[in-house]
């Protein structure tokens, strides 16, 4: 079965959120696979897994089972007998059973409501605003995702699937190659962070990779030139070094950190200046400097001018 096939036989469960059911009659509303009862269908109940259905059963209406079909397999769950006492103070009527849609704003169909119903509910994290920000390169955005997410392929998770000859950082050649060691501990990591740290006119980023995100998060809140450029930078930095660690894996030419952080200059410096504005200050026009941007080009404020 395709992946996609998987992701649309899903929303099956999730599709009834988006409806509401009043009863009539009962003849136009399954009993097991529509939510008629507590917004969910019975069938995806957890009482009623193990339950074994008959396919006469599997497809009565409401109405079947008010007249009295079926209620002794119900009752065999507890949850079956909460059911059916709920079903017995209800009256049907002769009116037929209503399906309206729950997304609806002054009679209209709300894609965004079914949009919000429908879409799978992932962890609430802290630092989105950091990682997925339209101030960062899309492929330094990526990398920087799985760096938060611990998910590079370092050495320390190839060996729990494989042997490899050599477990060691690449960058620094002293310590075992994990995720911390190599954004955090790391020798060639620490340069980088202070050539940064510089840059920005902040005090250190220091520590472990798990205090080195805590900070970030702090210092790149709102959406000020200052912490755009944080932003941008600190990204940047998480990409350069996996892709120099990956440049020595596998044979590639091996740069030091100059080279690295000219290259990360280069790629910062070429965002900033897409960005439509940016702000008169002599503090805009420090950071231009260090990110080798032209400050003329990006604002027509010119009281500050290099030494």
């Amino acid at each position: 079965m395709t992946w996609s096939l998987k992701k649309i036989l899903k929303l099956k469960n999730n599709i009834d959120l988006i409806f509401h059911i009043r009863l009539g009659d009962g003849c136009g509303t399954l009993f097991w696979h529509e939510s008629w009862f507590e917004n969910r269908p019975l069938i995806i109940k957890e009482e009623f897994r193990g339950l074994k259905i008959r396919k006469d059963c599997a497809a009565s209406t409401v109405c079947d089972i008010d007249v009295g079909l079926w209620a002794s397999i119900i009752r065999r769950v507890p949850e079956g007998r909460r059911v059916l006492d709920y079903l017995s103070s209800i009256r049907l009527s002769d009116r037929t059973d209503v399906h309206s849609w729950v997304a609806e704003e002054d009679g209209k169909l709300k894609s965004s409501m079914v949009g919000n119903a429908i879409r799978e509910r992932g962890q609430i994290v802290n630092w989105v605003a950091l990682v997925w920000s339209s101030k960062v390169i899309p492929r330094h955005c990526f990398i920087l995702w799985l760096a938060f997410r611990g998910r590079l392929s370092t050495r320390d998770r190839i060996l729990a699937y494989m042997d490899i000859p050599d477990a060691n950082c690449v960058l620094c050649s002293g310590f075992a190659e994990f995720i911390d060691h190599l954004l955090g501990g790391c020798v060639f990591a620490k340069s980088i962070w202070n050539l940064f740290t510089l840059a920005m006119g902040i005090v250190s980023l220091s520590g472990s990779w798990e205090d080195i995100k805590v900070a970030a998060q702090v210092l790149s809140k709102g959406n000020k030139f200052h912490a755009n450029v944080f932003k941008c930078g600190f990204a940047a930095i998480v990409y350069h070094l996996w892709a120099e660690r990956n440049a020595r894996v596998f044979g590639r030419v091996r740069r030091n950190v100059d080279h690295v952080w000219s290259d990360l200059v280069f790629d910062c410096g070429a965002l900033i200046r897409t960005w439509r504005w940016v702000p008169k200050g002599e503090r805009e026009w420090v950071l231009c400097r260090e990110w080798k941007v032209n400050y003329d080009e990006v604002t027509s404020f010119k009281c500050f001018k290099a030494s």
